[in-house]
């Protein structure tokens, strides 16, 4: 049985509109454009079209529809099949394997000389080689599957139906999403194409003659998923949500990653070293946040320090009215005399400051923070402070590289 197609038949006796001009004149509906006047030859998605089943040395294609283009001047023909087509493979060579080329074709008296305009599934015989390769598709015609058959192939060994190679490729109407297996190039920029779960979806990009995997949006362009998530373009370089966003599983930052709410950490750093005169405390350089009230923070950090043994070196902080900070920093206590000895380990208040014990101006001591702080009904700054612990004529030295981070949990 013939196929179906549209425009392919002589007009009737008495002029009007030629096939060819309809055929020219086409919607962009047909299919993908890839010129002003020319479609991309291709399978029409729509369930399973033209599948291929074989039975000894019958294949059997199924139904479908296509757009074959021809030249520019001829024009394409929408065609389709509404009832299953059989064809019967020849026997193998008897010395080497073949690959034949299963298509849709069309003939046109017009075009081609043909003695009847019809459209048909045909097969393409290939060359039996030891290295065998597809034939190319005729004129007018678009290439569906590939089949290869054995030397020995015959109704008594028939073709390894599971061996066969997909060759359909798939149009669809312009700004449509493209499907299918097919490694075609894109045929106009911003073409978007959907290759299913392992690919996803992508987009051609005309200038650099590529398929990426990226979707543009403006600067005030928002991605919505169901009712409750929205991802948007908060500033350069920054990407927001209005409320609060879940990952479960593992998620990669290449770049900074930013947040103002739960989550954010923020580390403070002594850039140099910093002179203690006297018992007056201090803010400690760059060791300063904004805390927001009710707010939870983890506070851990390493801090270094110098001094006499007399002196040492006082570490206090400040936080907003109604704040409670239970901290603890592990280290040598006022009075050491070596880098090794008793460690303070008992928890402290916010009102507590404590004595980093120091040996000498030239052995920086070091204390290990850790703490916890729950802001109260009103935020503000929290900080580090430090001073001697006991007036000395020679300062004490907060280290540089000393640094805290605070992370907010609640």
């Amino acid at each position: 049985m013939a196929g179906l197609s549209r425009w392919l038949k002589p007009r009737a006796a008495g002029g009007g509109q030629t096939r060819k001009e309809t055929r020219l004149a086409a919607t962009p509906g047909d299919g993908t454009p890839t010129g002003p006047i020319t479609l991309r030859s291709g399978v029409v998605p729509g369930g399973d079209p033209f599948s291929l089943s074989g039975s000894g040395m019958t294949a059997t294609v199924g139904v479908g529809r296509a757009v074959v283009q021809g030249t520019t001047a001829q024009g394409a023909y929408s065609v389709a099949f509404d009832a299953p087509q059989s064809l019967l493979i020849p026997d193998g060579n008897g010395v080497n394997p073949r690959i034949d080329l299963l298509v849709v074709r069309v003939y046109d008296p017009e075009i081609d000389g043909s003695p009847t305009a019809q459209v048909v599934l045909e097969r393409v015989a290939g060359t039996p080689l030891g290295s065998p390769v597809a034939p190319a598709a005729p004129a007018g015609s678009l290439p569906l599957w590939e089949i290869r058959v054995e030397a020995t192939a015959s109704a008594g060994s028939p073709i390894n139906w599971a061996s066969r190679t997909d060759r359909r490729q798939y149009t669809v109407s312009a700004g449509g999403i493209g499907v299918g297996p097919d490694t075609s190039n894109g045929v106009h920029e911003a073409q978007y194409r959907d290759r299913g779960t392992t690919t996803g979806l992508e987009r051609w990009n005309g200038g650099s003659a590529a398929w990426e995997s990226r979707l543009y949006l403006g600067t005030s362009g928002r991605i919505v998923i169901g009712s409750d998530v929205e991802l948007y373009r908060d500033a350069p370089n920054s990407l927001r949500t209005p409320d609060q966003l879940t990952v479960d599983g593992q998620l990669n930052v290449a770049g900074t990653l930013n947040a103002t709410g739960i989550g954010q950490r923020r580390r403070g750093r002594v850039p140099g070293d910093l002179s203690v005169p006297s018992t007056t405390m201090i803010d400690a350089t760059n060791m300063s946040w904004s805390v927001v009230a009710g707010g939870e923070y983890i506070v851990t950090g390493l801090i270094g320090g110098s001094g006499t043994t007399a002196a040492d070196l006082k570490i206090g902080w400040s936080a907003p009215t109604g704040s409670v900070f239970d901290w603890t920093p592990t280290m040598q206590p006022a009075g050491a005399t070596a880098t090794v000895g008793s460690v303070i380990t008992d928890r402290s208040t916010l009102a507590q400051s404590q004595l980093l014990g120091t040996i000498g101006t030239g052995t920086t001591m070091t204390a290990v923070i850790n703490g916890s702080l729950l802001v109260g009904g009103t935020g503000g700054t929290f900080k580090m402070q430090v001073g001697q612990g006991a007036a000395d004529a020679t300062p004490s030295v907060l280290k540089a590289g000393s640094f805290i981070m605070v992370e907010r949990v609640a």
